[in-house]
């Protein structure tokens, strides 16, 4: 069912609690900037349940199969976006960009496997809040929830709470999201953000209860969303910054030079001033 969907253009620097995302294949800065919208016709909350959201997405929007994804936006370290799309639209325009910018986990936030495709038409987002849990919580136990983003069941603890609610979105964060995956696999940099909050989380966690947690975080283990676990020691190693302008990215945020593969930069910008500056002159071909 076609539906004539009611949006505006939104004002710079304003906050608003759902963005739309319109079908959009141009990385332009100007094609981005009109893709995002704001979505009059939406008018649910972004504190209703899922159930709620996605029922009124088909009677407003006409959609036939609201499916919710969890995203991160350009330098979060938590999944700080939840991200709705019609899964069962086939007929739409794909929406090339918000595609390569959320293909990161499964429908529902699916840490096993990406059971969807494409996106078709547009996505509405609004702001996911951080992840919290209860003292006595062991990671270990807590590992399925804790990574598919679910609350713990609330006790009479105080919860932990290592990282910081964030306001709702600006269209201008959105854009600066879509353009910082255009050249990235989204899922292989949410995962590595995944396991460095899994970390942060431990890390939390031990210090709240040190006698249930008597072993530093950093001799642990960290989780993927591959359930793999390795020495955090080697996570903490790939925390990187920019050669040129010393930003500090995870490691699968930054890209290599390509010819010697082993200096860092967070942007072609950057590569191209450093080579200017002098990395060409010692920037030997890997063999």
């Amino acid at each position: 069912m076609t539906v004539e969907l009611n949006t505006s253009t939104p004002e710079a620097g304003v906050r608003f609690p759902w963005l739309q995302i319109n079908p959009v294949s141009s990385y332009a800065q100007e094609d981005l900037q009109s893709a995002v919208v704001v979505p009059v016709w939406f008018t649910a909350s972004p504190e209703d349940s899922q159930k709620e959201i996605c029922k009124l997405l088909q009677k407003k929007g006409g959609w036939s199969n609201p499916q919710m994804l969890f995203g991160y936006t350009a330098t979060s370290e938590w999944k700080d976006l939840y991200v709705y799309f019609d899964h069962g639209d086939g007929k739409s325009p794909v929406n090339t960009v918000a595609t390569q910018a959320f293909k990161m986990y499964g429908l529902n936030g699916n840490q096993g496997t990406i059971d969807w495709d494409q996106i078709r038409g547009p996505v509405i987002l609004c702001r996911a809040d951080p992840p919290t849990f209860g003292p006595a919580i062991n990671p270990f136990e807590s590992f399925a929830m804790l990574m598919s983003g679910r609350q713990p069941p609330s006790n009479s603890e105080p919860r932990i709470a290592p990282f910081e609610s964030k306001p709702f979105p600006t269209a201008e964060e959105i854009v600066q999201t879509l353009a910082f995956f255009k050249d990235k696999q989204a899922s292989a940099v949410a995962q590595k953000r995944d396991h460095h909050r899994m970390i942060k989380l431990q890390e939390a966690d031990r210090a709240a209860d040190p006698q249930r947690f008597p072993h530093p975080a950093s001799t642990g283990a960290y989780f993927g969303t591959d359930v793999r676990f390795a020495s955090s020691r080697k996570l903490e190693k790939e925390q990187h910054q920019c050669a040129s302008c010393g930003v500090k990215r995870f490691i699968a945020d930054l890209q290599r030079c390509s010819r010697c593969r082993g200096v860092l930069y967070c942007s072609r910008a950057c590569q191209k001033v450093d080579w200017k500056k002098g990395h060409k002159n010692v920037c030997t071909e890997k063999s």
